[in-house]
């Protein structure tokens, strides 16, 4: 498990490759590497990549400097593996490894031939490592693969091909681009990278369906939910959210998240239309397919698109009921999306729809833990802090004694499973700080807000987190739509200021925020540092302190 701090996967990988080289040098050896000996040292340098962009699995110091003493590594890899430390680094290694395999079988120095397995290996690698250079690395590779396999090697910038002997297609059919070779190019895909040579999404689909059919229904090249899945997710990935949003940025139906969507929508209908034809269950549209269908309407922001993912997700619960099929039942990430759906309208029903779709996965869960069964339905922080934001944007005013309610339920959650999945994050706690800020009540109501916001505070300090920019600035929002003008609104909106300069969180929201906030006097007095010569707050000359934790 790379999760484990105390697991170091390159001196790891650096060990597992360092017993192949010992194979491959040792002539009385038990066996020779072959190809499956490459892809698994391969796929452990892949799945270094993976852990260090995920930012885990670097170990700590005694395990990186003893991860190797039982191993004999090579001088010239340990050389290598002292230059590897990021997730780049190690799927540019992957693309080294390949690389000679590929001259040496070219070569004719050695009969393993590299095939499309190797080369989807390095290309999950490149994929993952989330490096800005990744996409062309994948696409690359891919185009590599579909023109050495169907021309042969024509050149390969290191050999002059007078000198190969392995040259021609035949030898390279092996490493045509198969159904994951095309899921992992489609998802490499870019708006502004994506090479000409490659087409669009669209045409990759159609060469690959076009193969299928040519090939008499080659299994391997089946286009099958997994590449409509790939399809689905790099149009959200590439998709221009940042004008979304509900309120006066609302979208309009032609509007930018709503295309995504109905792009989505089409490939979903398009997948299933094949299973309904073919009775083919590996073009059935599954759990993922169904979860990011709906995440893609719940990022429109608006009811219309909200009720859309509902009817989808009303749908997608029959289907599991009805058949059994357990492709179909819906993840903790399934409902993360619906939740989230209602929780970015503003309709009257959203924080009641939140919390009927809390219970009902609390209930699948409780279902599956007394059945013995497995399960993808285990509670998660997002789901809870979904359904916290749902009652912050409502206007109903009894919202923070909702959010305060539904905050301890995770809080004891976590308690009881000791599971960080469902740790609620800052992210909870600001949530829940947010409700408060946004209640409009009484005056008794407002009091209790305030009361249940700076509680909230303080549990951040015992579930050992710290208060960002974003705490601060909802804690000066709550303070001044809670307080009145006075001495001591005053008092607590300069407490909290303080202690977010002290923290050095002052950001321009958290500005903003605290001018609306103190009276002028109070506002000047405080960001004396910061005037100008005419007596102006100028944010540029903020001392550094005060806002060097803002990332």
């Amino acid at each position: 498990d790379t999760r484990r701090v105390q697991f170091d996967v390159i001196s790891r990988a650096a060990a597992a490759e360092a017993l192949v080289k010992k194979l491959e040098s040792d002539p009385d050896a038990p066996y020779r590497p072959n190809i499956n000996t490459y892809n698994i040292i391969l796929k452990i340098w892949s799945k270094s990549a993976h852990s260090l962009a995920e930012g885990h699995g670097r170990g700590d110091i005694n395990e990186v400097f003893h991860a190797l003493d039982d191993v004999s590594v090579p001088d010239d890899l340990m050389e290598v593996v002292n230059h590897i430390s990021s997730a780049k680094d190690a799927a540019d290694h992957c693309s080294t490894i390949l690389t000679s395999l590929e001259q040496r079988y070219l070569r004719g120095d050695t009969l393993v031939e590299p095939n499309a397995h190797t080369y989807n290996t390095v290309m999950d690698g490149w994929s993952k490592s989330r490096a800005k250079d990744a996409s062309q690395h994948v696409q690359d590779l891919f185009l590599r693969m579909s023109q050495w396999s169907s021309e042969g090697v024509t050149t390969t910038g290191d050999d002059d091909t007078g000198s190969l002997v392995h040259t021609d297609a035949t030898y390279w059919e092996q490493i045509k681009p198969n159904k994951i070779s095309y899921s992992l190019a489609i998802q490499s895909y870019r708006r502004r990278t994506f090479s000409n040579k490659m087409g669009d999404i669209e045409s990759l689909v159609n060469t690959l369906e076009q193969e299928y059919e040519d090939s008499q229904h080659d299994s391997t090249l089946k286009p099958d939910i997994g590449v409509a899945n790939a399809m689905i997710k790099t149009y959200m990935r590439n998709a221009d959210y940042s004008s979304g949003g509900g309120g006066k940025f609302q979208q309009s139906m032609t509007g930018t998240s709503w295309k995504t969507a109905k792009k989505v929508n089409d490939i979903y209908i398009q997948w299933n239309k094949k299973f309904k034809n073919t009775g083919d269950i590996d073009f059935k549209p599954n759990v993922i397919t169904t979860t990011m269908v709906i995440d893609a309407f719940g990022r429109c922001g608006d009811i219309n698109a909200t009720e859309k993912a509902q009817g989808i997700f009303q749908s997608m619960i029959k289907d599991w009921q009805e058949t059994g099929d357990d492709r179909l039942k819906p993840s903790s990430k399934t409902f993360t999306a619906i939740i989230t759906a209602w929780a970015k309208t503003k309709d009257p029903r959203s924080p009641h729809k939140a919390e009927e779709l809390l219970s009902l996965m609390e209930e699948m869960y409780a279902e599956d833990v007394k059945e013995g069964r497995p399960t993808q339905l285990l509670p998660h922080s997002q789901t809870y802090t979904a359904a916290i934001t749902a009652w912050s944007r409502s206007l109903d005013n009894t919202k923070p004694q909702r959010a305060l309610r539904i905050l301890k339920k995770v809080i004891d959650l976590h308690k009881n499973m000791n599971d960080k999945r469902i740790k609620p994050t800052l992210f909870t706690f600001n949530a829940a700080i947010d409700a408060c800020a946004r209640c409009y009540g009484t005056p008794e109501q407002q009091a209790n807000a305030l009361k249940i916001a700076f509680a909230v505070n303080k549990a951040i300090s015992a579930a050992k987190l710290k208060g960002n920019h974003v705490t601060y600035a909802t804690l000066l929002k709550a303070a001044n739509t809670l307080l009145v003008s006075g001495d001591e609104k005053n008092e607590v909106v300069k407490a909290v200021f303080n202690k977010c300069k002290n923290e050095g969180y002052v950001d321009k929201t958290v500005l903003k925020t605290f001018k609306l906030a103190a009276d002028q006097n109070l506002f000047y007095e405080v960001l004396e540092e910061a005037r100008d010569r005419n007596g102006n707050v100028d944010f540029n000359l903020i001392p550094s302190d005060w806002s060097k934790n803002v990332s």
